[in-house]
């Protein structure tokens, strides 16, 4: 587990699922069940208005700060099978989804590729990526040497609202849910 990495999570359609937050925390519990994973931290829950295709639900998103040692290439197909298994479809470019799992930075590589684009390309424009990014590391170096804070500024006009604390997914004993996954 020696690569640093940033997960950018989303939804807003709820699936199988009961709501929209049990998709996150599914797969959340999906990647720390995984041993490919270490979650360091994750960040409150958050939601937002969509962008792009306006004409859908608000999304709830989340930030995870994790070690891991696959590739970024293989930290992504994981990704997506874990979208796939929640069953994430690809129909309208920024369309509604169940789940939506976003390598947004792999220590400090770049990589543009047709399909992988480190850091995330749209992230700096994205308050409800920028929020849960600061709440979870405030002092984290981003490529275009600009602070999580001077970002935020520049995102000011976006609607985002904090829906819980970072300890969401934790039971009230303090034991996180990713122990009860049952095989």
């Amino acid at each position: 587990m020696n690569k640093t990495v940033y997960i950018g999570f989303g939804s807003n359609l709820k699936g199988s699922k009961n709501r929209i937050k049990d998709q996150i925390s599914s797969a959340l519990e999906v990647i720390s069940a995984s041993f490919k994973i270490e979650i360091i931290s994750v960040s409150s829950l958050y939601e937002s208005e969509p962008i792009g295709f306006e004409d859908q639900p608000k999304f709830i998103n989340a930030v995870v700060k994790a070690r891991t040692y696959l590739c970024p290439f293989g930290l992504l197909k994981f990704l997506q099978n874990i979208e796939r298994d929640h069953e994430r479809e690809r129909e309208i470019n920024w369309g509604p989804r169940t789940l939506d799992l976003d390598i947004l930075m792999y220590e400090n590589v770049k990589i543009e590729t047709r399909n992988l684009s480190i850091p995330h390309p749209r992230m700096f424009e994205r308050a409800f990526v920028m929020f849960p990014l600061r709440e979870i590391d405030p002092e984290l170096s981003i490529f275009n040497n600009q602070n999580i804070g001077e970002i935020l500024e520049n995102l000011s006009n976006q609607s985002i609202f904090k829906t819980t604390d970072h300890s969401w997914w934790e039971n009230i004993d303090g034991s996180k849910l990713v122990d009860k996954v049952q095989p």
